[in-house]
């Protein structure tokens, strides 16, 4: 009886894998994280030019205006622990087309508050880098590999994605980018939210000066977590990683490109003086990276959907303006 239940009940769970795997996860729009990765595994165009970088990639970036071959493979919550096994997977294809990746103060950070998103990468556990990833971070898992089990705790992303085009019709498409339409109000709720956590911010770091025995283990990680949001704190072996990337594919032109930031994002990084730096260190250790640095670009609030995203107007007038500065490393 206990037999028969426990086959009832996996047969069940296959078949909602089968759903899942055959059907939710492959019909996601063609921009989707999982799609991304699929696309980007399976690729064999030797003159795609790749975009990689987190959500100010995927919103900021309109190849159409940027120049051709070009695809958008920027992923929400991408920091460089996330980007360096697509780099991998593209630097092992016979190439020789150079490779944007985009820049901002968070990318090379390390931190445990921010979690990778597993339902990305659940799909693709057979491919080494993907797996290794995982496993490098503790979140590997066998019942990844198992049919049946593979996705549990992972269905409602999948719905998500797979219902998303009933509900975002507003959103603008373009090679992999989505892109904001205009909205006044939205960046103005956003600006006031930003403000509100650097207060918060100085207010924890008043807090655990002034009443340390009152300083507890929740505002230890809140306060951990607006420093590592708020500031530029790269990661050196994240660097070291990087860097050692391009040394071994000296034929691959990399552009890295710190994408126009808002006033109130660059007002808020207490030590952006050292982004600058750093950035100019990396380039000249590094022959085949070219810099593109845009952050004090002064574009209008209406180009910003809130202070780390362009809308489809900044996303199109900065990718015609870098569509010029790139052409001679195309």
């Amino acid at each position: 009886m206990i037999f028969g239940v426990g086959l009832l009940a996996y047969l069940i769970a296959l078949g909602i894998d089968q759903f899942f795997d055959r059907y939710a996860i492959p019909n996601q729009r063609h921009f989707s994280n999982v799609r991304k990765i699929d696309r980007l595994i399976s690729d064999t165009n030797p003159a795609e030019i790749p975009i990689f970088g987190s959500s100010v990639a995927r919103r900021g970036y309109f190849c159409d205006s940027i120049g051709p071959n070009i695809y958008n493979y920027g992923m929400a919550g991408s920091l460089f622990n996330a980007i360096f096994p697509l780099l991998q997977i593209e630097l092992d294809k016979d190439k020789s087309s150079p490779i944007i990746m985009d820049f901002d103060h968070h990318t090379f950070l390390y931190s445990e508050l921010i979690q990778l998103d597993l339902s990305n990468y659940v799909p693709h556990i057979d491919n080494p880098y993907i797996r290794t990833m995982l496993e490098e971070h503790g979140k590997y898992d066998w019942s990844y590999e198992v049919p049946g089990t593979r996705y549990f705790g992972l269905y409602m992303d999948y719905m998500r994605d797979f219902l998303k085009p009933k509900f975002e019709k507003e959103e603008y498409i373009n090679c992999g980018g989505v892109f904001y339409p205009p909205r006044e109000k939205v960046f103005e709720r956003f600006l006031v939210k930003r403000e509100e956590m650097l207060k918060e911010k100085l207010e924890l770091r008043e807090k655990r000066i002034k009443d340390p025995t009152l300083f507890n283990l929740s505002d230890s990680k809140r306060l951990n977590f607006l420093e590592a949001l708020f500031n530029f704190n790269p990661n050196s072996r994240n660097v070291e990683r990087f860097e050692h990337l391009m040394e071994a594919h000296r034929n691959r032109q990399f552009v890295m490109v710190y994408s126009p930031q808002n006033w109130s994002k660059i007002e808020g990084i207490e030590n952006y003086e050292e982004v600058a730096d750093f950035l100019r260190d990396m380039e000249s250790r590094n022959p085949n990276l070219k810099v593109l640095d845009y952050s004090q670009v002064a574009f209008p609030d209406t180009y910003y959907r809130d202070s780390g995203h362009m809308n489809i107007l900044g996303a199109k007038v900065f990718s015609s303006l870098l569509g010029k500065d790139i052409k001679p490393y195309l």
